[in-house]
């Protein structure tokens, strides 16, 4: 969501033609996974030495939607945008704050500036850093 945000002010910034227009910004229709598999994902990211214990009744009755989800066709419309990372990535970034924030709280601002640079990296490698002229 970070670059669509980032782009959407780009835009705003240019031209007051979306000024109040809600949009929203999350993953790819492809990348859509259950509350189990992102658990399991953070899960198998996590350090051995901060690592949670989870426990998954599957006997325990939830009355949520199968699918909780944002509908972004209108930001790859009007927009063009697209997430810069993949699911794997996300999860990878988040787990490595959190075992980076546990291990050293310290310097975690540092830390998270690596990140966000790296961030960076990857949108410009990948062609969606996008510049307002």
């Amino acid at each position: 969501p970070l670059s669509g945000y980032l782009l959407l002010g780009q835009v705003l910034k240019k031209s007051s033609r979306y000024d109040g227009e809600p949009f929203n910004f999350g993953p790819k229709n492809n990348q859509d996974r259950t509350v189990r598999q992102l658990i399991n994902s953070l899960a198998n990211n996590w350090s051995n030495k901060n690592k949670p214990q989870i426990k998954i009744l599957n006997n325990r009755k939830f009355f949520e939607s199968s699918l909780l989800k944002l509908n972004c066709d209108k930001s790859l419309a009007y927009l063009n945008w697209e997430p810069v990372l993949f699911y794997e990535e996300t999860a990878r970034f988040v787990t490595d704050w959190y075992n980076y924030y546990f291990a050293s709280s310290k310097e975690i601002f540092s830390f998270t500036q690596s990140q966000v640079n790296d961030y960076c990296l990857l949108a410009k490698e990948r062609g969606k850093i996008w510049t307002t002229k």
